[in-house]
């Protein structure tokens, strides 16, 4: 118109539910991208300092307190802009405005999870090649605040994936743990590896050593990343499997005690002719043109037909058809009128617009009323045991971050060494 997405029970079934946990479900892939990586974010000031400030650590664990940070301080350095758009941004901390160590290089210990460190490079690896594109225009001190950046923004997620490799290796036995070491090992090396050589178009592994060392970074941390990674997603779909489950009857009380989620709008699908006024010189032009298409359909032409010689319509060659529309959903009362009295099959008498004259067509109606149980049955078991399996993992991942004992490059003092 123109204006109108189980613990393992003994040590020899480890091999086939590890494989089942790892050939990457898509539920899985999503939970662990919300888990690990979108989980890090806080709408509290501080970012990530503001979310591990709150682990409590256990009495008898001898962790630094956390380092408060005012918000006239926090204004100020968001303010600042990052060194590197769309990838990082600057945050409360600043080189020499703190107690961590400025140089942050490889081996720098930015983090301890329960007496586990993680290192400068586990947290920059990734970043290798954009951060060498970039360190060649800035000054070492720009250099140490653009790194300070990237562990400051990404330092969480190392530490909530550090949090659940430690909890699956203390809930499996000796036995298991090397069969799960030695099965992800098996798809390192038939799996990943070739992935890796065509990403990064090269034939063999020491072509591939090379790309990376280029990039800055090596094979190692790959692999330590990829292991991690899976651990983690192993030990969330066992816990998964704890949530809720939702049989028949449980799908039923659901359905009838939530009408709303299955209510259905009277809705109509239609067909528009329209001369439009402009296009035929004013409203008696118009008019005329108007005329003569009711002529033919009165002479037995299909509206479609119609529509395709006289309409200005924007679906004209498509006959004027609109699929399925709400009632009322027009701006032209007289055109929502029609929609919602005439019966299927049934033409409006002339209306005019104020600068076109229009027809409608009703070609199917639908009543307003609510979705058959039979029809959502299927897509409600689906979302209901995904919703419960997510909040089933972030119950677990929330209890191991209240428990564990976190100290980052962002507290005052540094931990002691065991």
């Amino acid at each position: 118109m123109s204006s109108t997405a189980s613990s393992t029970d003994n040590a020899m079934a480890l091999g086939a539910v590890l494989k089942h946990w790892l050939t990457r479900c898509g539920f899985f892939v999503l939970l662990l991208s919300l888990l690990l990586v979108g989980g890090c974010r806080s709408s509290k000031p501080g970012g990530i300092f503001g979310k591990l400030s709150q682990h409590k650590p256990r009495p008898e664990a001898n962790v630094p307190p956390r380092r408060e940070v005012s918000e006239e301080a926090l204004a100020d350095y968001s303010a600042d802009k990052s060194l590197i758009d769309d990838e990082v941004s600057l945050t409360e901390f600043k080189p020499g405005q703190n107690s961590a160590p400025v140089e942050l290089d490889g081996a720098t210990i930015v983090a301890r999870v329960n007496s586990v460190p993680i290192f400068a490079e586990d947290v920059l690896f990734p970043f290798a090649s954009k951060l060498a594109k970039a360190e060649k225009s800035l000054t070492p001190e720009q250099c140490k605040q653009l790194r300070a950046e990237i562990i400051h923004n990404h330092l969480a997620q190392h530490v909530e994936k550090a949090v659940l490799v430690g909890a699956l290796r203390e809930s499996m036995k000796r036995d298991e743990l090397k069969k799960l070491d030695e099965q992800l090992e098996k798809i390192w090396n038939s799996e990943e590896v070739p992935r890796l050589l065509r990403e990064y178009k090269v034939g063999t592994r020491v072509e591939l050593e090379r790309a990376l060392e280029e990039q800055g970074t090596v094979i190692g941390n790959l692999k330590h990343a990829f292991v991690s990674r899976e651990m983690a997603m192993f030990y969330m779909g066992q816990k998964a499997k704890s949530a809720p489950k939702y049989g028949p009857k449980e799908l039923r009380e659901y359905y009838d005690t939530h009408q709303d989620e299955f209510k259905i709008d009277a809705m109509v699908r239609w067909q528009l002719l329209q001369v439009n006024y402009k296009q035929h010189g004013g409203k008696n032009g118009a008019l005329s043109i108007f005329n003569e298409a009711i002529v033919e359909l009165k002479g037995g032409t299909e509206f479609a037909e119609v529509v395709k010689r006289f309409s200005d319509g924007p679906r004209k060659d498509e006959g004027g058809v609109y699929d399925w529309t709400s009632e009322g959903s027009l701006a032209n009362k007289q055109m929502n009128r029609a929609l919602s009295d005439l019966p299927a099959g049934r033409i409006s008498s002339p209306i005019d617009t104020g600068d076109a004259w229009v027809l409608i067509k009703i070609l199917d109606r639908q009543e307003a009323g609510f979705k058959p149980y039979e029809d959502v049955q299927k897509d409600l078991s689906t979302r209901l045991t995904a919703d419960a399996r997510r909040v089933a993992a972030e119950n677990t991942l929330k209890e191991l971050m209240d428990n564990a004992q976190v100290w980052t490059i962002f507290d005052r003092k540094q931990p002691p060494t065991k």
